[in-house]
């Protein structure tokens, strides 16, 4: 599980958060890699804590 600061830092490479930012590009990962981006299997928001990747999901 990542929190946004946290993929905020690792993907851009600097300290803080964008969470809209954010929010878009987990909005596009999930357009491409789930079968129904409005019932996401794949990438999970975690509610105040951040984002998860199920890799167990088929």
């Amino acid at each position: 599980m990542l929190s946004g600061e946290a993929m905020f830092e690792k993907v851009w490479g600097r300290e803080g958060s964008n969470q809209s930012l954010i929010e878009t590009h987990i909005y596009n990962l999930r357009r491409k890699v789930e079968d129904n981006a409005s019932a996401p299997r794949y990438i999970l928001t975690i509610r105040d804590a951040g984002y998860r990747f199920n890799a167990d999901a088929d």
